[in-house]
């Protein structure tokens, strides 16, 4: 049985787009490593559209998942559009011990350096979209035709079961033998430098911090400053430049079955000062998005009140 309406019509716009992709495939993974090359060495910028009622809880996906299927994935679709080029990147993402749910991300990319999430997507949700493997597209048909058709179906006396996986969950639990009175229970994770920048930051922690190289890092953090990238406007038929400027981020979720939104005030994201697009940096809310959740899981484990709205320059300064 299938569900798409025009079986001949699908399986030749298929038959068109593998033959299309035959020689782009190429382009897209040489593409996708270019990218990842400078995403990995901190060259590369990742931005998603930003809109504060639309959370990454609804797409079902963080954005440290969206980051790396980016990072271990492989492209399956390569297109242009006004002149800017399109890649669709499929990856997996583990939501249980031995079960994996498909992630489709479609990317455009405005230069070797600036990629721009547009959309993001579970293929598994769409079954009859796509093959086995969630890597070619085998049906054409829109959605509410498709509804529709599995409506007449069901009538006919077919049963079609869609189900979905629901995210994971991780059991925090605190680190044995520990002690209670430590005031710094977690740990900055580890980080690979060369031997002159290993030499370096051991003679200023002896020659600033007494040798303390964990209390150099805390000074070093408290006192830089710096300043986001200035980037041109990814918008169609805009010259503008997109510079820092400042919204704020509403974050929703749920404590038993009762909603919850925590505001975060005054997020530094990119604004053009032409048409005034806005844009996230994908991982400062990476960042963002970790910490919302471990202060809601901090403040329920000590019976402590969730906030309502926090100041994001009470989140980096001490």
């Amino acid at each position: 049985m299938t569900h798409c309406l025009n079986p001949k019509q699908c399986a030749k716009k298929a038959f068109n787009r593998e033959r299309r992709l035959h020689d782009r495939l190429f382009f897209a993974e040489e593409f996708l490593h270019e990218f990842r090359m400078n995403l990995l060495g901190g060259q590369g910028v990742l931005l998603e559209s930003f809109h504060s009622e639309r959370r990454q809880v609804d797409w079902l996906y963080s954005r440290k998942e969206i980051r790396s299927a980016l990072e271990a994935g492989f492209a399956i679709d390569y297109s242009e559009f006004d002149g800017r080029v399109e890649i669709t990147v499929i990856s997996y993402v583990r939501v249980s011990i031995g079960v994996y749910r498909p992630i489709h991300v479609v990317c455009g990319i405005n230069n070797p350096e600036l990629w721009v999430i547009i959309k993001v997507e579970d293929p598994s949700e769409r079954p009859w979209k796509w093959d086995e493997k969630h890597e070619k597209k085998i049906c054409y048909c829109d959605i509410e035709t498709y509804y529709f058709c599995r409506a007449k179906i069901d009538v006919d006396g077919y049963n079609v079961d869609h189900t979905s996986v629901s995210k994971g969950t991780v059991n925090m639990q605190k680190r044995r033998g520990r002690p209670t009175d430590n005031p710094r229970p977690l740990t900055i994770p580890e980080t690979r430098v060369c031997r002159e920048e290993n030499r370096m930051i051991r003679l200023k922690a002896a020659l600033y911090a007494g040798g303390n190289i964990a209390e150099f890092m805390r000074l070093a953090a408290t006192q830089y400053k710096g300043q986001m990238k200035t980037l041109n406007c990814i918008s169609p038929n805009c010259d503008g430049v997109m510079q820092m400027s400042y919204a704020d981020e509403t974050h929703f979720f749920k404590v038993s079955n009762r909603d919850h939104e925590m505001v975060l005030r005054g997020v530094p994201v990119y604004e053009c000062n032409c048409c005034h697009n806005r844009m996230a940096d994908v991982n400062l809310s990476e960042e963002l998005e970790n910490f919302v959740n471990e202060e809601i899981e901090f403040r329920l484990k000590n019976y402590m009140e969730l906030p309502t709205e926090i100041d994001f320059d009470s989140l980096i300064t001490l």
